[in-house]
């Protein structure tokens, strides 16, 4: 039986977060400088630099964030076009301009930089992680299911190769299992049919941070919906028998709460399976080296006693 790897998600999410809370600052000049903070430009550049030479479209992009109204990336590659970012090369196909090819190199140099400025663990600690997370990530890569990794597969387009930073190095591999874990999920729950927007909804009503859709509207604006589409997404929903309505209020049902246990189930033996290539030293060990850096690069405000 695989290890539980459960853990996973808020220890290199607290990692992640210290790393960005002593690197955001000078990323963020930098953005501010190219005028790069308008709108998802960000992300629309550094994904078409990632796939050069291969066009991006929208289809492309629904892929990779099957929660988000698929009607607005057409608007917003458009939009980006407009700004200079990206060119059309025809029906929603889209490249990275020489300008934003050029602005885009420069912020990953400048994130190799300063990741690797960083003071974490010790450089033979350090090198351990790597080795450890990297077997996870490539025996996730080489599991026959899910058979789709969409996310995961993103991942070696932003590899800064093998001169890279250790940190730069143990990023990259720490967001590639976050990743897994996006592709894992996915592949759980689209067997029952339901879409990106009608599952987060339930997701968001099961866990208890949503009962609305204005609710739902409030807390995902960057999933691009209003309140009358998670409207139709909540109703639809109590069609299946996954949520009650009352008063305006939803409310999961045992048939929801059982299937939405399933699918939480599924996404822990898919993620889990990743990690057989570790023995239970290992995998303790690789706790405890992620655990240690979370500690290291914990934000000074949020340090004991402070």
């Amino acid at each position: 039986m695989a290890q539980s790897a459960r853990w996973y998600m808020d220890v290199a999410g607290q990692s992640l977060a210290g790393l960005g809370a002593r690197t955001n600052d000078a990323l963020g000049r930098y953005v501010e400088e190219k005028n790069l903070s308008d709108g998802i430009d960000l992300n629309l550049v550094q994904v078409a630099y990632g796939f050069r030479p291969e066009p991006i479209t929208s289809e492309f992009l629904v892929k990779r964030t099957p929660y988000a109204n698929p009607a607005s990336f057409g608007p917003l590659l458009h939009e980006a076009v407009e700004r200079g970012w990206l060119e059309a090369l025809g029906e929603d196909r889209f490249a990275i301009t020489d300008w934003g090819a050029e602005v885009t190199a420069g912020l990953f140099d400048l994130g190799d930089q300063v990741f690797g400025e960083v003071e974490s663990l010790p450089d033979e600690d350090l090198e351990r992680l790597i080795a450890l997370l990297f077997a996870v990530v490539e025996t996730a890569r080489q599991l026959p299911e899910p058979s789709e990794k969409w996310a995961l597969s993103w991942g070696t387009r932003f590899d800064r190769g093998p001169d890279a930073p250790r940190m730069v190095k143990a990023r990259r591999h720490m967001l590639d299992l976050l990743s897994y874990r996006d592709d894992v999920h996915v592949a759980a729950w689209q067997p029952y049919g339901a879409s990106g927007q009608e599952w987060e909804a339930l997701t968001m009503v099961w866990q208890g941070e949503a009962t609305t859709a204005a609710a739902l509207a409030e807390k995902l604006p960057y999933r691009r919906y209003d309140e009358d589409a998670y409207e139709q997404a909540l109703q639809n929903l109590v069609a299946r028998g996954w949520l009650a309505e009352e008063n305006g209020e939803y409310a999961v049902t045992e048939q929801g709460k059982t299937l939405r246990q399933e699918a939480e189930e599924a996404t822990d033996r898919y993620f889990d399976a990743a990690w057989a290539s570790l023995s239970e030293a290992e995998m303790e060990a690789t706790r405890g080296l992620l655990r240690k850096l979370a500690e290291v690069l914990m934000p000074p405000e949020e340090e004991p006693g402070q």
